[in-house]
């Protein structure tokens, strides 16, 4: 096997080939890759905070509703129960008449008033 000059002359133009294509065009392509990975990076650990930040607030509600239902089983209100006096059937109309809401307002205004008097 002899080495001749085209060898070497191919050896040659391979390796400016390979720089051109290394240095110059394959150079902007690992630059955008590597600034994506720093993007992705970025992404990620705010990502992160912002999961730990959501995890920290519903803890705390958790925890001010647990609070809250300890309070309120503590300090429950005195309510005496309400004098039921009418029932649905009596508001419903037997015919469709003008003055259906002033029958209605009669017959809801005792209910109100007894049922605020027994709260205070």
């Amino acid at each position: 096997m002899t080495i001749n000059l085209t060898l070497f002359i191919q050896m040659i133009h391979f390796y400016i080939a390979y720089l051109i294509i290394s240095k110059v065009l394959l150079k902007r392509a690992v630059s955008i890759i590597i600034q994506d990975d720093d993007t992705e990076r970025g992404l990620l650990f705010i990502i992160n905070r912002k999961r730990e930040e959501v995890m920290g607030k519903i803890n705390l509600k958790a925890s001010l509703w647990s609070d809250a239902i300890i309070r309120f089983m503590h300090e429950k209100p005195k309510v005496s129960k309400v004098k039921k006096t009418a029932s649905l059937e009596t508001f419903a109309p037997e015919h469709d008449s003008g003055d259906f809401a002033l029958k209605f307002k009669k017959q809801i205004e005792p209910i109100i008033t007894d049922g605020l008097k027994s709260v205070k």
